[in-house]
């Protein structure tokens, strides 16, 4: 009995393979051997792949988050939802490639720095049946007494008249590459604002404002005709987005439509109308005074009507000194070859005529000195050759008209109507 629990405990402690193997041949014995030796090099093989495929897919996910920045955006670099620190430069300019972490431990927010368009089109308008501002098309508002509450806005003016009007808002993010890879503009962007589409919410209610206490200040008259203080708008809309801190800086703004209500276009077109021909009446008679100044003094005529003007102003002052300056300053002007037209014509006409009448006292003045030695010797001979002389000048002229008459009849003149 001992030996046969012996037996059986010896069949048990011999390991499976090896009693497997003393049971089958030699060849068969081989062939197992070299498929334990096979399964083992290919799962070494596959495990080897496997941490060579995760150190590749942690390096990938490692470098995931290499970014660039188009044009026209910056990026703003957050880790664990906080912006970086100053040090830490957290702006991204256009460029690229950047690093950051894997997300969730890093996230990159871009912002476009590009001017954006608010318009502020329901609030002092009229809705058309879609629902939007109709500021492309023909003026289809309805011509009511009265303004209908929830679909068409109003606006009143310093006159206290209501008017209707489409502004656009143009606006960007604060912020320029002079300002670097830190702005506090940004980082207000981001903290206070969020979004763009936040950014067009806080545009909208802020220039509501701004363009109701510009117009308050408005008459309708410069409404009507454009005159809207739109600066002032902006002004106002920077100043408030500053006290939010909102990091957005407006950079224009437009009246992309203004009008009264439609019930008194008419009258106000005739405002408009008579305004339009007043204009023209007054463009019509600079241009006729320009062009008879021209005329008249040529292209400098600006300048000698302002010689001429300061001349009266020293008359009037009873200043010698200066009234005589005044006077040879406008007479060197007038003498100089600068001034032309009627004015240069009629100089030189009377340069024309003064050297005649030089000639003519220089001739005659001549003939009286070589008459004056025989009028000496002989004075009647020489008065009565004078007065032959200018008879015959007298008769010769054709403005003088001779009658002659019998030497044996009296003649007699009606002289009742001849002059002093």
């Amino acid at each position: 009995m001992t030996t046969q629990s012996q037996d059986k405990t010896s069949i048990r402690e011999p390991d499976a393979p090896h009693s497997f193997l003393e049971h089958v041949s030699g060849d068969e014995q081989q062939q197992h051997i070299d498929s334990y030796e096979w399964l083992a090099a290919a799962l070494k093989t596959g495990f080897l792949i496997l941490k060579v495929c995760m150190i590749i897919l942690g390096i990938a996910f490692l470098f995931s988050n290499i970014y660039w920045v188009p044009e026209g955006y910056i990026a703003v670099h957050t880790r664990f939802g906080n912006i970086l620190d100053e040090h830490s430069k957290p702006v991204r300019i256009p460029g690229g490639p950047y690093f950051a972490l894997p997300f969730p431990v890093d996230n990159i927010i871009r912002i476009p720095t590009t001017i954006q368009n608010c318009a502020v089109n329901k609030a002092f308008w009229i809705e058309n049946l879609e629902g939007t501002t109709d500021a492309t098309q023909n003026d289809n508002r309805y011509h009511s007494e009265s303004f209908r509450p929830g679909e068409e806005g109003s606006l009143i003016t310093a006159d206290k008249n209501l008017v209707q009007g489409v502004w656009n808002i143009h606006f960007k993010i604060d912020y320029t590459l002079s300002q670097g890879l830190f702005s506090q503009q940004v980082i207000d962007f981001i903290k206070n604002t969020g979004s763009m589409d936040n950014a067009m919410h806080i545009l909208s209610t802020v220039s509501q404002e701004a363009v109701v206490s510009t117009v308050a200040q408005t008459t309708v008259s410069d409404f009507v005709l454009g005159n809207i203080n739109n600066s002032a708008i902006a002004k106002q809309i920077n100043k408030k987005l500053e006290l939010l801190h909102s990091g957005l800086k407006v950079t224009d703004v437009s009246s992309a439509r203004y009008a009264v209500p439609k019930k008194l276009t008419k009258d106000f077109q005739a405002v408009t109308q008579a305004e339009s021909e007043k204009a023209l009446e007054i463009e019509k008679a600079v241009r006729y005074r320009v062009s008879t100044l021209n005329e008249l003094a040529g292209e400098e005529w600006e300048e000698l009507l302002q010689a001429i003007h300061s001349y009266e102003l020293a008359e009037e002052s009873n200043n010698d000194n200066a009234r005589q300056e005044k006077f040879n300053a406008a007479k060197r002007l007038l003498l100089s070859n600068r001034v032309g037209g009627l004015v240069t014509e009629r100089i030189n006409k009377a340069r024309i005529e003064k050297t005649q009448i030089i000639e003519q006292a220089r001739a005659a003045a001549e003939r009286f000195n070589k008459l004056l030695p025989s009028y000496r010797k002989n004075p009647v001979i020489m008065r009565n050759q004078l007065l032959q002389d200018i008879l015959k000048e007298i008769w010769a002229s054709r403005t003088v008209t001779t009658y002659t008459f019998p030497s044996n009849q009296h003649i007699y003149l009606n002289l009742e109507n001849a002059s002093d």
